[in-house]
């Protein structure tokens, strides 16, 4: 709001104040999100404008990144996601070449996972692959309990499975989406609302180890699970979840009332279903998602900057 500009004399003087603009942001150098290094002049991405990755370039990134049709991303590089988060809110599902690190602390020891793609998932483009560095155990639905066998390379997991995962050695794990002779990927980050449907076995007096399904956070972003639970607490029980704790080697029941409770990009967990006779299916939507924004702050902004000139003849501006 303008205060007033005061007439002292016959100079007239024009001050010019601009708003930040959109900028064009582009990846030159392979290097982390946030380094100056990695962008051309120095420009970080700051929230406004067309991210660009050139072809040949990787950007590491470790933070949360929430992508708006005013703020998109062309990859032509390869992003890789190790400890950061992406929030996809706009149409384009096609995000170029991804890859997503899993960093494995415990060695020797199972950890519940899953992949956050769009699409049944092949073990073989797991890096290194399952078999040599890695260890993987799928559900077994129509038994439900854990499979005997370890999985192989030609397996397959469907969306939003959870599965076990077993390093031989410490260091990260590599979820790629691996790309097909013709450019385009063979899986894309999961960007949409879905439903899991799996043939749940009914426990009963001979397998009391019925009603379970093993599922796993489908999108690229941390899932706050007491969102997930309202949106599905007419099909589970317990009002929880179970995650597993890879250290101490055991699940843990989880309360769904905790607002502050997540399930991490990669990590499984498991659910409970009511008696016979209901839904055996659960609905993901991503504004499930901790960082999703309010529709109001997705939506694309038309006049996202704003210029204005000033004149005072005494070379003064107030506000």
């Amino acid at each position: 709001q303008c205060g007033g500009v005061e007439d002292y004399d016959t100079t007239s003087t024009t001050r010019t104040v601009t708003t930040a603009r959109p900028g064009n942001f582009v990846a030159i150098n392979t290097g982390g999100w946030s380094s100056t290094a990695t962008w051309q002049d120095g420009r970080i991405p700051d929230g406004l404008g067309t991210i660009t990755i050139n072809d040949g370039v990787t950007v590491t990134l470790g933070q949360t990144l929430v992508l708006t049709d005013s703020y998109n991303l062309t990859n032509n590089g390869t992003l890789l996601i190790n400890n950061g988060e992406l929030v996809n809110t706009t149409t384009n599902n096609d995000l170029g070449k991804v890859k997503i690190a899993f960093n494995s602390t415990e060695q020797g020891k199972w950890s519940f996972v899953g992949v956050p793609f769009a699409q049944n998932y092949r073990l073989e483009t797991i890096a290194p692959h399952p078999g040599s560095d890695v260890a993987v155990v799928l559900y077994d639905y129509p038994n439900g309990r854990w499979s005997n066998d370890w999985a192989t390379i030609n397996n397959i997991v469907p969306v939003a499975e959870g599965f076990f995962l077993w390093p031989f050695y410490y260091g990260a794990i590599i979820f790629n989406n691996d790309y097909n002779t013709d450019g385009t990927p063979d899986y894309t980050l999961n960007n949409s609302d879905i439903t899991v449907t799996r043939d749940v076995i009914t426990s009963t007096s001979s397998n009391p180890n019925g009603n379970w399904m093993a599922l796993a956070n489908p999108y690229p972003a941390k899932l706050n699970i007491a969102k997930f639970w309202q949106d599905n607490s007419s099909n589970l029980q317990g009002n929880v979840v179970y995650k597993y704790n890879t250290a101490a080697k055991q699940f843990e029941i989880k309360d769904c009332n905790n607002t502050d409770l997540f399930v991490a990009l990669c990590e499984g967990f498991f659910v409970n279903f009511q008696s016979a006779g209901n839904d055996k299916s659960v609905v993901f939507h991503k504004a499930q998602m901790t960082s999703y924004p309010s529709e109001a702050k997705s939506k694309s902004v038309q006049n996202p900057w704003i210029e204005m000139s000033l004149v005072n003849k005494r070379d003064e501006v107030k506000f």
